[in-house]
């Protein structure tokens, strides 16, 4: 069985995958997350992909290019051996991932 799920960025040689969770993700009223973005990302974890997810008011209360780039740095460091890839490149990443299961 293939599964496909899009992403809005994966780094194909660290298998890891970036998530931007916008209000659709999450309970109108609290800051929880739905079901099937749980359940996605519990999948993709089961299945050896790494993944960093940034829900939408972390990434709204942030302000300017600067603090976005230190904030994406922040989360993505932890999961590299070597330096970030450039700024602009960061900001332009999009993927999808082919899982067979």
């Amino acid at each position: 069985v293939k599964v496909w799920y899009s992403l809005d960025a994966f780094l194909p040689s660290l298998n890891l995958g970036v998530e931007v969770d916008g209000p659709f993700h999450f309970a109108r009223s609290e800051r929880e997350e739905l079901g099937n973005s749980l359940m996605k990302h519990r999948h993709l974890r089961q299945l050896g992909y790494a993944l960093v997810s940034i829900p939408y008011w972390e990434w709204g209360d942030l302000k300017g290019s600067e603090s976005k780039l230190q904030y994406l740095s922040d989360l993505l460091t932890p999961h590299l051996d070597a330096p970030l890839p450039e700024p602009s490149m960061l900001l332009q990443m999009r993927g999808n991932v082919g899982i067979v299961a």
